[in-house]
């Protein structure tokens, strides 16, 4: 087998060797990978995890397949019901990842480790840095899913849904926690009918039930109470006047 550089596995000649198949050796062994390396993409479809491999091209072919590793580009197409594995050469090289599938993440990674995260419409660069594959360059496309979202409410709402770790609906109800005063509620859930509502500063109102028939509300200097009207002063004097007039 030919020598090859570490990196690329391009092919590299000896001096004086190859005669009559140096031009194909060339070109199956480094023009071909120089050019996948540089602007070539290979593509997946659903579910199964890969391994990309670097392969080697000789004078009889390029030995370029479909997990050649040699490639800049690797797009990801269809739906994945889980999350699809990639496994790419521990060696210093740099992909541009493009996750156009659906449903599910993808996992770019090196062998035998964790990788990296890649949501549905992410589009990222990935390199490695001598142990795993990192992200540093990333765009999301606007309708795409996220890796993790989540959401909290004030405790009068319930959310469901929460947290999206790829695509889908928050909803939010009421939860039947009553509204604290201090927000501009009444800390209550229910009102009895027909008392009067009293403010009680932070805390909860109290009320003033109506008490008896023609009860009215009186103030006592500090709240507010139900009594029973005193009797009218303009009646007593009246009936004062009728009895110095009549005698009585």
């Amino acid at each position: 087998m030919a020598a090859t550089t570490t990196l690329l596995s391009l092919v590299t000649p000896t001096q004086g060797t190859l005669s009559g198949t140096w031009g194909d050796t060339v070109n199956y062994g480094i023009s071909d990978y120089l050019d996948i390396a540089i602007a070539g993409t290979l593509s997946f479809a659903g579910d199964g995890a890969i391994t990309l491999v670097n392969t080697i091209g000789s004078a009889s072919g390029n030995n370029i397949g479909a997990t050649t590793g040699q490639y800049m580009v690797i797009r990801i197409t269809g739906t994945q019901s889980v999350v699809k594995v990639i496994t790419a050469p521990s060696y210093s090289k740099l992909y541009m990842v493009d996750h156009a599938g659906a449903t599910s993440a993808v996992t770019f990674k090196a062998s035998g480790q964790t990788g990296v995260s890649i949501a549905v419409g992410e589009k990222a660069f990935v390199y490695y840095n001598g142990t795993d594959y990192v992200k540093i360059a990333s765009s999301t496309a606007g309708t795409g899913s996220v890796t993790s979202v989540a959401a909290t409410v004030p405790s009068i709402f319930s959310i469901s849904g929460s947290p999206i770790t790829t695509s889908g609906t928050l909803a939010m109800t009421y939860s039947g926690t009553a509204l604290p005063v201090a927000n501009g509620g009444t800390s209550l859930t229910t009102l009895t009918a027909n008392n009067v509502i009293l403010g009680n500063g932070t805390s909860a109102p109290t009320f003033v039930a109506p008490g008896t028939s023609g009860n009215v509300l009186t103030s006592n200097g500090t709240t507010w109470q139900s009594t029973t009207p005193a009797a009218s002063g303009a009646s007593k004097g009246q009936a004062i006047a009728f009895s110095i007039v009549f005698g009585l």
